[in-house]
């Protein structure tokens, strides 16, 4: 089952832009692979990041261009697209983070139909919550105290 991820990525500043559509092509083709039968690319942002300064230099790079790309992916695909991406010399840094907020979207549109429930651990969870606020603010109030007499104290000897 395909799982949607978004992958964020930093190429090197290349000589030209056909090189970096170059290798953004076959990071894409890693994603897919042949006729998308590991994954399919759903959206491709260029002009979010673009280029930007890096907070540090990385294999003497001071810039780098961002891209994030949004796709569909089989989670058992995803070591081999790492081993590819490490090795991949146009590439300085890279992340990949399954889009819970796509996925939990695509689960809602399937149960749309079931009507939803809340469970009564959600409720518990507050009434479990207080006593340990409670214990949180005892030491804080007996700190509280202590510093009081010992204000009070120092105003007595003077």
């Amino acid at each position: 089952m395909k799982r949607p991820y978004e992958l964020t990525f930093i190429f090197r500043i290349l000589s030209n832009d056909d090189e970096m559509q170059a290798a953004l092509d076959q990071v894409v083709s890693w994603i897919e692979g042949e006729d998308n039968e590991f994954g399919s690319v759903t959206r491709i942002d260029r002009s979010h990041f673009g280029r930007r300064k890096l907070a540090y230099e990385i294999d003497g790079q001071r810039d780098g261009f961002y891209i994030i790309i949004s796709a569909d992916v089989d989670p058992q695909h995803l070591p081999e697209l790492e081993l590819n991406l490490k090795v991949f010399s146009p590439l300085l840094r890279y992340l990949i983070i399954r889009d819970e907020d796509a996925e939990r979207e695509a689960r809602g549109e399937a149960n749309e139909s079931a009507p939803e429930t809340t469970s009564a651990p959600a409720e518990e969870t507050p009434a479990e919550e207080t006593p340990a606020d409670d214990a949180e603010e005892a030491p804080a109030e007996e700190a509280d105290a202590a510093e009081e007499e010992a204000e009070e104290d120092s105003d007595e000897e003077e």
